[in-house]
């Protein structure tokens, strides 16, 4: 099985939730940022080179500022 890493900005917590709970219910294993790794930025390169698939969620192409 595939597993997934969901990241993307603080900005969209209540949709990267709502994706959270959309691949638990069809059962696909994933791993979601919801906090600050304290590895900071290291921590989350680990986990992209961890996952098969990595999705970002930026509503309107959102790349922060």
């Amino acid at each position: 099985m595939k597993r997934v890493y969901v990241c993307g900005s603080f900005k969209f917590l209540s949709q990267i939730g709502d994706l959270e709970n959309m691949l638990r219910r069809e059962g696909i294993e994933f791993v979601v940022s919801k906090s600050l790794d304290v590895r900071g930025i290291l921590g989350c390169l680990e986990k992209i080179d961890q996952a098969d698939v990595v999705y970002v969620v930026n509503p309107g192409g959102y790349l922060g500022c």
